[in-house]
């Protein structure tokens, strides 16, 4: 739990953003029920708008704030980012809105400087303490990749071949192997060629299904995706197995 009051005036901040949004909500639901007259055919689009931007903020918002108050990993470099996000939307609406673009200006800029403060590093830690690995991959007592013992019992990897295909929470089953190093450690073990073969045109059936929904054909794109997916499912379990040596 964050301690500092940098972090906890930052989240106070970022309720401010709840509010907000939680208004503008509240209007486009006023919106849908009055007569707009002339602007019939226009304000349906105004108050849809209204209401997406407000449900957005509201969310954002609201996750900052308990990300913030529970110290996550990413809670720095999000707020920072929404900080410098508010300022250049601030600056660009100093031209057409000056006081609606100070009042951007000033709130961005505080989250920003709360989040360069000692107490926000104390609390959330560095600025790259979100794009790290939770654990080092392979280390000791593992010896490679993965290791036998049970997940639950450390920073490494548990055999490949016994983790689901869904996310599960870590706090029952240990870290979990990242896709991309699955494939790296099956790519350098080597692939036999028709599975390379099927994985290639696998991505080729992908990128043309992608094409069909942007086409219009919704229905042979979808297809087109489903089949891509089915055909890497077993190459990535056969390639799971050679990495554990049970091939």
């Amino acid at each position: 739990m964050a301690s500092s009051w940098e972090v906890r005036l930052a989240a106070a901040l970022c309720g401010v953003g709840v509010l907000l949004g939680g208004g503008l909500v509240l209007a486009s639901l006023r919106l849908f029920s009055t007569d707009p007259g002339f602007l019939f055919a226009i304000m349906p689009v105004i108050a849809t708008a209204a209401f997406l931007a407000g449900t957005f903020i509201a969310m954002f918002s609201l996750a900052l704030v308990l990300s913030l108050l529970h110290a996550t990993s990413t809670a720095r470099l999000r707020t920072a980012i929404a900080g410098v996000s508010f300022v250049g939307v601030g600056l660009a609406a100093l031209s057409f809105a000056p006081w609606l673009g100070f009042a951007l200006c000033v709130y961005g800029g505080l989250l920003l400087w709360l989040m360069l403060m000692p107490g926000a590093e104390r609390d959330l830690g560095p600025w790259t303490r979100g794009l790290k690995q939770p654990a080092p991959w392979g280390s000791t007592p593992g010896t490679a990749l993965w290791s036998d013992a049970p997940p639950q019992q450390g920073p490494w990897s548990p055999d490949p071949t016994t983790l689901p295909w869904m996310p599960w929470p870590k706090q029952t089953a240990g870290p979990r192997t990242p896709w991309w190093e699955v494939w790296e450690a099956g790519l350098r073990q080597g692939v036999p060629l028709w599975e390379l073969l099927l994985l290639g045109g696998a991505l080729l059936v992908f990128a043309a299904g992608l094409l069909g929904i942007l086409a219009g054909a919704e229905a042979l794109g979808l297809l087109g995706v489903a089949v891509a997916f089915g055909c890497v499912v077993p190459i990535e379990k056969r390639m799971r197995e050679r990495a554990a040596g049970r091939r």
